[in-house]
């Protein structure tokens, strides 16, 4: 990560953790589709991704058009190289429930690692690792 990436990154993540005090404040709970456009997207604009970018991050992703969608892919060289899947900032990311469903997205496409957020706890998986989550 270059010096500028790591300084946009750094100023984000202040701003993010005061965005998430302030929800937290007003104890008014955001929804997903809240989670992913105040606290998901602007972390991945941050880390470089260009959100608005259908060749670099496609929202709502089927790898085939039986499979249900991954909330975001993130692609490299027309290849997905990351699935996120986003719930409500409220959501326990600990569940089963939704691990299971993240890593079995990522699975099923032949995507290695996979993410699962509820926008303020970011849990990484590899999807293709010979283990139990």
């Amino acid at each position: 990560m270059n010096e500028e990436t790591s300084q946009r990154l750094a100023i984000t993540l202040a701003k993010l953790r005061k965005r998430l005090q302030q929800i937290r404040d007003k104890n008014a709970p955001i929804g997903e589709e809240g989670t992913k456009a105040g606290l998901i997207n602007p972390l991945l604009a941050a880390l470089g991704w260009d959100v608005e970018d259908n060749d670099e991050v496609r929202m709502e992703y089927r790898p085939r058009p039986k499979d249900n969608p991954v909330d975001y892919a993130l692609f490299e060289r027309s290849s997905p190289l990351l699935f996120v899947e986003a719930k409500a900032l409220d959501t326990n990311v600990d569940d089963d429930k939704w691990i299971k469903q993240t890593v079995i997205y990522a699975g099923v496409a032949g995507v290695e690692w996979c993410v699962l957020t509820n926008g303020d706890e970011y849990r990484f998986y590899n999807a293709l690792a010979k283990a139990p989550v």
